[in-house]
């Protein structure tokens, strides 16, 4: 997959917008905004402090001090970005509630962060670059994917020990449960072959997917 300069550029926009907006004085946003150009620009294996330094207008012994390698850097802008994709705190709420309302809770949230604009930009960046850098698959499913998954786990796990639920594989039952909020609608929008799905489709993904599952799986 290769970006042509129009794609490229449409990326970089949702990308960047994402971070937090660099002001006077403000060197760590400033590294980061420009380190958005450079990796797009460049791709991850070309890109090099010495132009991100020069992009953010610092000197590079300063962008080592705030990020220590060119992969520290990288991460902490996957993060970043995930975080505003899914904020960390978007489930606290969801692990008070009983299995229908509380997993028809997490697909909602879940879809309607994994549908966004931000996070398809950032799918097909990562995609992309994986073919030149293959570590950085990992980066970004440790800082995302992974981070989601945990939390679903969490999850269904103090479902089962409340005896609401009654699952074998925790791991393996929600990794279903995913599959079945990624199935009707995310290859098509990073193919960009629709466009955005409307609340009540995801509605409704969220809504059959909950009922297969407790069908499945409650008791």
């Amino acid at each position: 997959m290769v970006m042509g300069d129009q794609e490229r550029l449409a990326v970089m926009e949702q990308v960047r917008a994402m971070l937090p907006e660099a002001e006077s004085g403000d060197k760590r946003a400033a590294i980061l905004s420009a380190a958005v150009n450079v990796f797009l620009r460049e791709g991850f294996s070309n890109a090099g402090m010495d132009a991100i330094a020069r992009e953010a207008g610092v000197a590079k012994q300063t962008v080592y001090s705030h990020f220590g390698s060119k992969d520290t850097l990288f991460t902490t802008m996957l993060g970043m970005m995930c975080e505003h994709v899914v904020p960390t705190d978007a489930f606290e709420h969801v692990m008070l509630l009983s299995p229908r309302e509380g997993l028809t809770e997490f697909g909602r949230i879940f879809l309607r962060g994994i549908l966004s604009a931000h996070a398809i930009a950032v799918f097909r960046v990562v995609v992309a670059e994986t073919q030149r850098a293959g570590e950085l698959g990992k980066m970004f499913y440790d800082a995302g994917p992974t981070r989601v998954k945990q939390t679903l786990y969490r999850y269904l796990e103090r479902l089962c020990g409340q005896g609401s639920i009654v699952l074998d594989d925790v791991r393996l039952a929600g990794d279903i449960f995913l599959g079945m909020l990624f199935g009707p609608f995310f290859m098509e929008k990073v193919l960009a072959v629709s466009g955005p799905p409307t609340t009540a489709e995801l509605d409704r993904i969220a809504l059959e997917a909950v009922r297969v599952f407790v069908k499945a799986y409650g008791k």
